[in-house]
């Protein structure tokens, strides 16, 4: 399969989108990229991942405000340049299914390559057990009562 993918995930009140909304970094994209950022927003995301490719198309080409975007998410971005970007480690958000109520932990990662250099991220699966532990969520077993969801901003490639 070519082409960019996108993987919107509804769950009982939960709208994610795990990044790579753009193909390319020239001006047509930087064009599609900000309609794609402000209409997530709009239509009611909780919050989005990222390529690494699209962080630094954020960081270096375009001048959206945070408050016309979805929460973007990145989980193994150091503090100091999610900060740079208003972005958030993880988004926690609670949602009704079934008639219980249950937490849920939405993780995004972007995948360390070519383009995130200057993004300094950790090993995907080094922040994942940073976080879980941290909110006293066991890495190795299901855990009753929180619902973790890990998106990753890139391709099946990268996965293997």
């Amino acid at each position: 399969m070519t082409g960019v993918q996108t993987c919107a995930l509804p769950i009982s009140g939960l709208l994610l989108d795990s990044g790579g909304l753009i193909e390319k970094t020239d001006r047509q994209s930087q064009l599609k990229f900000e309609v794609f950022l402000y209409s997530l927003k709009r239509l009611g995301y909780d919050a989005a991942g990222l390529t690494a490719a699209e962080w630094r198309l954020l960081r270096e080409e375009l001048d959206i405000d945070p408050k016309d975007r979805p929460t973007l998410i990145c989980s193994n971005m150091p503090a100091k340049e999610r900060k740079q970007f208003g972005a958030k480690e993880f988004l926690e958000k609670s949602i009704l299914r079934n008639g219980h109520k249950l937490k849920t932990l939405t993780l995004a990662l972007c995948m360390p390559g070519q383009d995130a250099d200057k993004l300094n991220l950790q090993e995907p699966v080094v922040a994942v057990k940073k976080i879980l532990a941290a909110q006293s969520i066991p890495a190795d077993k299901v855990s009753e009562g929180t619902l973790v969801v890990v998106m990753l901003a890139g391709s099946d490639e990268q996965l293997v």
